[in-house]
């Protein structure tokens, strides 16, 4: 049995409520002529408590992202400290160029939730960095 991923279902979530009030926005739009005042306003207010779930759920999935990056937080807070450092002390742009893929490639681990993931790309990044930062 895989383990829960607390953060993903807490984005899908998001998504389907995001999806749910689009189309009903979508569904509004293109009756409006058939419904009453009331009726516009009932929809276009049920349409933005869709939307509030879909954000309220975005906040639960950063929350739960951040919940699983406790083991890697101040691996990741020193990498990322490092990374700024060298940014400010490299002498070519090829030594930017790959720490800012580093960079990325750690963001997209840390939003992935996956703690093997952030590791790797905590250590891709310290070693784009290399000793000293300056290449």
């Amino acid at each position: 049995m895989q383990p829960v991923n607390t953060a993903a279902q807490a984005e899908q979530l998001s998504d389907l409520f995001r999806q749910l009030s689009m189309t009903l926005d979508q569904y509004r739009a293109a009756n409006v002529a058939e419904l009453s005042e009331e009726q516009r306003h009932q929809l276009a207010d049920n349409a933005q408590h869709l939307d509030d779930f879909a954000e309220q759920f975005v906040g639960e999935a950063i929350e739960a992202t951040i919940a699983s990056i406790q083991g890697n937080i101040n691996n990741i807070m020193a990498a990322t400290k490092d990374a700024q450092q060298a940014f400010k002390t490299a002498a070519k742009i090829e030594k930017v160029a790959s720490i800012a893929a580093a960079a990325v490639a750690l963001g997209a681990a840390i939003a992935s939730g996956n703690p093997g993931t952030i590791g790797s790309a905590v250590s891709g990044l310290a070693s784009a960095v290399g000793v000293g930062g300056g290449g």
